[in-house]
């Protein structure tokens, strides 16, 4: 039971580190699309 216990922790601990990956990487993204955005007003303006 202890066994079983610790992969679903380990399962939880991969899924959160993923998961926060895939934050990191969408902060960049949207970092990026905002600052295309914000050009591209700026020449329509």
């Amino acid at each position: 039971m202890g066994n079983n216990l610790s992969l679903v922790k380990d399962d939880v601990i991969g899924a959160t580190s993923k998961a926060l990956l895939l934050l990191k990487l969408d902060h960049r993204l949207i970092k990026s699309l905002l600052t295309l955005l914000i050009k591209w007003r700026k020449k329509e303006g």
